[in-house]
């Protein structure tokens, strides 16, 4: 069984949730990935309650698209945890991919953040999933067709000797 812990991207990036959106798509621009976990440093922050260790959600490039840039709002100006989900679903490190494959299809998400002893260690997503798919798959291909000849069976033969 694989698990979450072999597929998801490690380390998390991370941002403050007093961060403007600009550099929320910056971020996630100069690492090529498609979310930020947030977290908060603003003191009694009533939006930022850490729903894992010091995590309070998780801002991704739908959050960008239909909550800033779709209404009009000014990237510059908009914060971080004015747009960032704050209900986390998560799943456990050692949970199979088509327990988090579930979870994706059934809340309509994309990433899921993988949680080992109440931390974040990690973000499974549909890519990690589809490459885990696509090495298996390479690697069944490449083991039927590196076997030696003897092994493969030889054409039939016709009665008049050829094949």
């Amino acid at each position: 069984m694989t698990t979450a812990r072999e597929v998801m991207a490690s380390p998390i990036i991370t941002i403050d949730c007093t961060e403007n959106v600009r550099k929320a798509a910056k971020m996630m621009s100069e690492y090529s990935i498609g979310s930020l976990l947030v977290k908060c440093s603003a003191v009694g922050c009533p939006k930022c309650t850490p729903a894992f260790a010091d995590v309070s959600g998780i801002i991704t490039e739908r959050d960008l698209l239909k909550r800033t840039l779709a209404v009009g709002r000014n990237p510059d100006e908009t914060i971080v945890r004015d747009i960032m989900t704050t209900s986390l679903l998560t799943i456990d490190a050692d949970s199979s991919i088509d327990e988090a494959t579930e979870v994706l299809l059934k809340n309509n998400i994309s990433r899921l953040p993988v949680v080992e002893g109440g931390n974040i260690i990690g973000l499974v997503s549909y890519s990690n999933l589809l490459n885990k798919i696509r090495h298996a798959r390479a690697h069944r291909i490449k083991k039927e067709y590196s076997r030696p000849d003897y092994e493969r069976s030889p054409p039939p033969i016709d009665k008049h000797g050829r094949g």
